[in-house]
């Protein structure tokens, strides 16, 4: 009786226990609508074309190495499914509980602190918009070079253009 059950619930076992399992990104084909992966398993097999199943207004196009978590519906090993492309070695590991952080290798990132947003650059940040509000909604307006400006008093008084600024801040026309 053991055994009729064993081996009837063997396949299925079996099964299961593939359904689930860890590689490594080889290769990333990012240019068609649905991101496709080379990875290869642990166990020393390689999956071409496997579809990268991307959240809703997240997009990434991973580095080779990256660890990957794969999914084969029903256990078969012909249709995987990529849910996560990860990578330990630029991941942040200062978060806080509740904090989120958007990241790449070059340590550029975005962070949602508990008590601030966090834009980090080696490079620059360019907000492209043409309508920015710094601070607050409908702040204080601020001048750039070669916009006008009223001086109130003294002996410059009147309109003048700005003819110098901020070597760090700047704006686009």
């Amino acid at each position: 009786m053991m055994r009729a059950i064993h081996k009837a619930t063997g396949a299925v076992s079996t099964r299961l226990r593939l359904m689930v399992r860890w590689g490594v990104l080889r290769l990333v084909r990012a240019t068609m609508q649905t991101q496709e992966l080379q990875v290869s398993v642990y166990d020393g097999e390689t999956h071409d074309r496997v579809k990268h199943a991307l959240p809703y207004g997240f997009s990434a196009h991973p580095l080779p190495g990256s660890e990957v978590v794969l999914v084969f519906p029903g256990g078969v090993s012909s249709t995987p499914i990529a849910l996560v492309v990860g990578g330990r070695a630029h991941r942040p590991t200062d978060l806080q509980r509740g904090e989120v952080a958007i990241y790449d290798d070059k340590g550029q990132s975005v962070e949602l602190r508990t008590d601030r947003i966090v834009v980090r650059s080696p490079t620059r940040v360019t907000i492209e918009c043409p309508d920015v509000h710094l601070g607050e909604e409908d702040g204080p307006r601020v001048a750039r070079i070669g916009d006008r400006v009223q001086v109130g008093s003294g002996s410059s008084a009147g309109l003048w253009p700005i003819v110098e600024g901020s070597t760090i801040v700047r704006a686009g026309g």
